[in-house]
C-alpha cells in the first residue's frame, strides 16, 4: 500500500535510489578513520548496531565496530566513527577491556548530557573522553594519534 500512496502523491521510487541512500559517503575523514582501524585489526561494519537506538557500537571482544548508514544520511558518521575509534583506543590500552586514556582536552558544554545519562562512574569517563575527542576542532589527529599510542599495528 505505500506504493500507492507514493504514485498518488507523484512520488517514484526506483531500486538504484533507495541503495544509493544507503551508500556510505566518500568523506575521506571518515574513511581515513576506517583505515586506521581495520589495520588496528578492528573489524568495522557499516551495518545497524545490535543495540536499538544506537549509531555506533563496539564490542571489545571480537573488536566488531558497527556504524548505522543512517549516520551518513544524518550527516553524522565521522563524529560517529571517530567517538566509536576512541572507544577502541581505549580498549587497546585496557588491553581487551575499556580503559580510560587520560584525555586531557576540555569538552564541550553541549556535550555533557550525553556522557552524565550513564550511571556509573567508570562508564562515565569513557564516554566522557569519545565526547570530548568527537567534538575538538583536531579530532582526527587526536584520534590518530591515540590510536597509535595504544594499538599498535599487527
Amino acid at each position: 500500500m505505500p506504493l500507492g500512496l507514493a504514485v498518488t502523491f507523484g512520488l517514484t521510487f526506483s531500486p538504484a535510489a533507495k541503495v544509493m541512500a544507503q551508500t556510505p559517503s566518500t568523506d575521506p575523514d571518515f574513511a581515513s578513520v576506517k583505515q586506521q582501524l581495520e589495520a588496528k585489526q578492528f573489524k568495522v561494519l557499516l551495518s545497524p548496531p545490535p543495540q536499538r537506538g544506537a549509531y555506533g557500537l563496539i564490542n571489545a571482544e571480537s573488536r566488531t565496530i558497527w556504524i548505522h548508514p543512517l549516520t551518513f544520511e544524518l550527516g553524522i558518521a565521522v563524529p560517529v566513527i571517530i567517538h566509536e575509534a576512541v572507544h577502541a583506543a581505549q580498549v587497546c590500552k585496557g588491553k581487551g577491556q575499556l580503559a580510560p586514556l587520560g584525555v586531557t582536552a576540555e569538552p564541550l558544554v553541549y556535550a555533557q548530557p550525553f556522557w552524565l545519562r550513564y550511571g556509573n562512574i567508570h562508564r562515565q569517563d569513557l564516554e566522557r573522553e569519545a565526547f570530548t575527542i568527537q567534538t575538538q576542532p583536531n579530532r582526527m589527529a587526536l584520534v590518530s594519534g591515540y590510536l597509535n599510542q595504544f594499538c599498535p599495528s599487527r
